[in-house]
């Protein structure tokens, strides 16, 4: 599926004795506990933002995180590159929702109308991934505060 994270296998319960790293130590989706699995008690979500959009600034520098969907190739592209190992993740760490803003999934065009083409066709894509997957979407929303048109509540101020 995606080439980021190939060497990764799905991470499972393994205990708090195991001395893999990249296994679950507490947490057992399986578990009952008062009559509910722990995968029905606990709704995990990956948040887009923070897993892979987020380029790792810091404030007293620029990006660290260098990540190929985070080139300055063609925008669209990294964003298909960016979905196709986002779900590669969410399955190999088995959560069952994710969560995003607008722009976190689809990059901004030279003018609305590319924007929303770019966010449409993302958003076809993932419907596809979802289906193909047991991966749900939890939230999406729109990003109403990374752009200067946001500033001083944008259109939502009576007096900017």
């Amino acid at each position: 599926m995606s080439d980021y994270f190939k060497n990764i296998n799905e991470i499972n319960y393994e205990g708090p004795d195991s001395e893999n790293p990249l296994s679950f130590k507490y947490y057992d989706e399986n578990k009952q506990v008062l009559g509910k699995t722990m995968k029905e008690h606990l709704r995990f979500a990956t948040c887009y933002w923070h897993t892979f959009t987020w380029p790792g600034l810091d404030p007293f520098g620029g990006a660290t995180f260098e990540r190929p969907w985070m080139s300055d190739s063609d925008p669209l592209k990294m964003a298909e590159m960016k979905l196709d190992e986002a779900f590669d993740f969410f399955n190999k760490i088995k959560t069952p929702f994710f969560c995003f803003h607008d722009r976190d999934i689809a990059p901004e065009g030279s003018n609305y109308k590319e924007t929303q083409k770019n966010f449409l066709h993302i958003v076809d894509l993932m419907e596809s991934k979802m289906s193909s997957s047991k991966v749900k979407l939890l939230w999406g929303t729109a990003n109403a505060f990374s752009h200067k048109r946001y500033m001083s509540g944008a259109s939502t101020n009576p007096d900017p």
